[in-house]
């Protein structure tokens, strides 16, 4: 079963020209990676400052929703900016269903394609900058609940916080976050524990293993 990712940057109108192509970058870049791994298969631009992408297997989608997140996250004013204020978010919004056969993402009117893009409108409306949609309204309820509480979280992350998150949703070991951001692995557990990284590896977990019968 497939699910859909819908994502805005925020606050792009206050953006410079060279920090708005800077993020872009880092996205395609990012997508590329994951296209690769085969954890998307289809993304797309639109409006300049949003994105859209398919993920072939919804137990992953949340992950690479918060993979792409924190690419951003961890971008400082210079490419060693690290240890300040977040200056760069995204809202991301994961749907899940079925999806047929298609040409153009930009005219798909399949279920996951609507319920992320009308999931993002919400989150929007109510600032916040993650949450999965099943349909289902029991899940979606407890969904909401766990991601609002989270959400607190992630408002007390720094560029560094977002920095471990992001090499540990790629898989890296702590030994190897410490070795390529040349900080002890202390450090790294240190910074692991501020961030919750245990609190958003179970949200992950409990992402991939919604029942699949919820929103059939």
């Amino acid at each position: 079963m497939p699910a859909v990712l819908t994502a805005d940057l925020e606050q792009s109108t206050s953006l410079a020209e060279s920090e708005l192509s800077r993020i872009i970058d880092v996205i395609r870049l990012e997508a590329d990676s994951l296209i690769a791994e085969g954890l998307v298969t289809d993304m797309r631009f639109f409006r300049g400052d949003s994105f859209q992408a398919v993920i072939p297997d919804a137990a992953e989608a949340f992950r690479v929703a918060m993979i792409l997140k924190t690419a951003i996250n961890r971008l400082g004013q210079d490419e060693t900016g690290r240890g300040d204020k977040i200056l760069y978010d995204v809202a991301v919004s994961v749907g899940y269903g079925k999806i047929g056969e298609y040409s153009d993402m930009a005219l798909q009117n399949d279920r996951p394609f609507i319920l992320s893009g009308r999931g993002l409108e919400l989150l929007k409306k109510q600032s916040r900058t993650a949450g999965v949609f099943t349909g289902n309204e029991t899940v979606d309820r407890e969904s909401d609940v766990v991601f609002f509480l989270y959400e607190w979280i992630m408002k007390q992350w720094n560029i560094s916080s977002a920095e471990i998150v992001y090499h540990k949703l790629k898989g890296l070991t702590e030994k190897e976050i410490a070795a390529e951001l040349g900080i002890s692995q202390s450090a790294v557990n240190q910074r692991s524990h501020a961030a919750c990284w245990h609190g958003l590896d179970k949200l992950i977990k409990r992402c991939a293993a919604i029942d699949r019968a919820s929103y059939e």
